[in-house]
């Protein structure tokens, strides 16, 4: 993913999520916790990852569409609240 997407959504997630949840987000990337499923970077982008639970085996599914467009929508199917 190129560095002008990553700022974009960097950006967008730290607008748009709480410091806490946030946080926790960076964390599990760090910690490899985040599986990248598939990769469209034309159009308008998007992405699906697979994320481990810290707490458990359960995976949860984040998608993230619309990074070459105006609005970004992101969804996740965690019991996290943004």
């Amino acid at each position: 993913m190129s560095s002008v997407i990553s700022d974009k959504l960097d950006k967008f997630l730290k607008g748009n999520s709480l410091p806490k949840v946030h946080n926790k987000g960076i964390q599990l990337f760090h910690n490899k916790a985040c599986k990248l499923e598939s990769i469209q970077m034309e159009g308008d982008g998007e992405a699906k990852y697979q994320v481990k639970s810290e707490s458990g085996p359960k995976l949860y599914q984040v998608d993230i569409k619309n990074w070459n467009g105006s609005i970004i929508r992101t969804k996740c199917n965690c019991e996290y609240d943004w």
